[in-house]
């Protein structure tokens, strides 16, 4: 009873054509061609080759049966095979009508049939394969071509566009809008532009001429990394592209900006002191609150010899310029060369009416150490 149960359910799996073929119920799985694909795709035939099953998923067409050898015959999408049953499986096809049971030379011309139509599939397969890489190959090459004449098209219109920016612009004049922060001083202020001697290495060497004490103007030369915030920007990317030939040849560096720095000091100096060679004030103030006059004043020396007193001679008027009161505050050293001081007077015994509107310096008298006097008339006056 146990067999003819076993029976049963092998006939039903044969009759709905789910079997796959292994171990467990052949002794042999062998394709007599089997296709192969390589790495290009094309697929290409090996005869007489063991395989360790046939899966019912890959079977396309059992159509022969050999009941003297126990040879069933199944066609796959990629193979022509052959599968020798164990002898329990093989009653069970002996009696099965649903695979043609064929010997001799009708069995080899099904064979011969089979292994035909599979090598004209494989041969369509292939000429798709070929027509498919032809076809991939014609389009990555159209698609070359028009990258190719997209890009002469770009770079002309961006030649013509960097063209139109060097019409407009000078090399020099550096877009920045940003901060950068001068390895040579405390320079680390917003400006919309810097003026250039050239950028290398992501580093910009620029100039400012800016007008300090007694107005006098002071050329420096700043060394600063440009920030990777400029660098994204549109503006800074284009002036570069369009001048870079111009500022990729800086005639200075790190050592070369010292040392100018240092000369254009040296002229601010002899500047200042062509124009007041004794000094000046920075800055003085005055006030007649209670009518006590309050006086303050810095002064720095630009005179090789050491100031011991300074004597600041002044007028008070009022609007209509009379004169209220006169007199002066001496300040006591030492200053040096180049140094500065300051000097406070809160209240004082001079004392001026309530219209007192205006004071003047009208002298300055200069003691030095040495013991000799300088004065200074109201036109050598200078104040910053």
């Amino acid at each position: 009873m146990k067999h003819l149960l076993v029976a049963f359910l092998l006939l039903f799996s044969i009759t709905t054509f789910a079997q796959t073929y292994n171990y467990t119920n052949s002794t042999v799985c062998k394709a007599l061609v089997l296709y192969k694909q390589d790495s290009q795709g094309f697929y290409h035939p090996t005869e007489n080759v063991t395989l360790d099953k046939i899966s019912d998923a890959d079977i396309i067409n059992r159509y022969a049966y050999d009941k003297k050898n126990k040879e069933l015959y199944v066609e796959t999408n990629y193979a022509n095979c052959v599968v020798i049953l164990n002898d329990e499986y093989a009653k069970i096809y002996k009696k099965s009508k649903l695979v043609p049971q064929l010997k001799g030379k009708d069995l080899e011309n099904a064979i011969n049939n089979v292994s035909a139509n599979l090598a004209s599939r494989i041969n369509n397969l292939n000429e798709k394969r070929t027509r498919f890489i032809q076809d991939s190959i014609a389009k990555v090459k159209e698609d070359s071509l028009r990258r190719i004449r997209e890009d002469s098209i770009m770079k002309e219109e961006k030649k013509k566009e960097l063209a139109l920016y060097r019409q407009t612009h000078r090399w020099f004049v550096v877009p920045i809008k940003e901060k950068l922060k001068c390895e040579l001083c405390e320079n680390n202020k917003f400006q919309d532009s810097i003026y250039v001697f050239g950028i290398k290495n992501d580093t910009a060497y620029y100039i400012t001429i800016e007008p300090k004490l007694l107005d006098v103007p002071y050329t420096e030369i700043h060394v600063a990394k440009i920030t990777p915030d400029i660098k994204s920007e549109p503006y800074y990317i284009k002036h570069l592209e369009a001048f870079k030939d111009s500022l990729e040849k800086t005639p200075i560096d790190l050592e070369g900006a010292k040392y100018s720095n240092a000369l254009e000091s040296k002229k601010y100096v002899d500047k200042l002191r062509e124009i007041a060679p004794y000094g000046f004030f920075n800055d003085w103030d005055w006030s007649s609150e209670y009518s006590s006059i309050s006086f303050s004043f810095t002064y720095t020396n630009l005179n090789k010899k050491t100031i011991k007193y300074i004597d600041v001679y002044w007028k008070v008027t009022n609007d209509v310029n009379d004169v209220r009161k006169t007199g002066h505050f001496q300040g006591t050293g030492p200053l040096a060369e180049y140094e500065s001081a300051s000097w406070n007077w809160d209240y004082s015994s001079y004392y001026v009416a309530g219209d007192a509107t205006r004071m003047e310096l009208t002298k300055v008298i200069i003691t030095y150490t040495d013991g000799s006097k300088k004065v200074l008339s109201k036109n050598m006056i200078h104040c910053d």
